[in-house]
């Protein structure tokens, strides 16, 4: 598909950009997507994953910092219901 020329519309702090069905299906994105701002352009790309990573990068706190879970794995819990009533 060739390049179109298209409209902003401006609402407030908002602004709308009408695209044709046939340049959104071609692009393959999905209804969730991600946008970016360079100079002269804006990219929108399909969102990724917000948790991709979070596996990698919680084994690596680990690795540095230990396991925040042992700092409670001596606490008694019979007690601490005990405790809250």
């Amino acid at each position: 598909m060739n390049p179109i020329n298209t409209t902003m519309i401006s609402s407030d702090d908002h602004v709308t950009i009408f695209f044709p069905k046939e340049l959104l299906r071609l692009s393959g994105l999905n209804s969730r997507v991600q946008v970016q701002a360079r100079k002269g352009k804006i990219i929108i790309s399909n969102s990724t994953n917000p948790r991709e990573g979070w596996s990698d990068q919680i084994k690596s706190l680990i690795t540095s910092y230990g396991d925040p879970g042992q700092e409670f794995a001596n606490i008694n819990l019979n007690n601490a219901s005990r405790c809250s009533k």
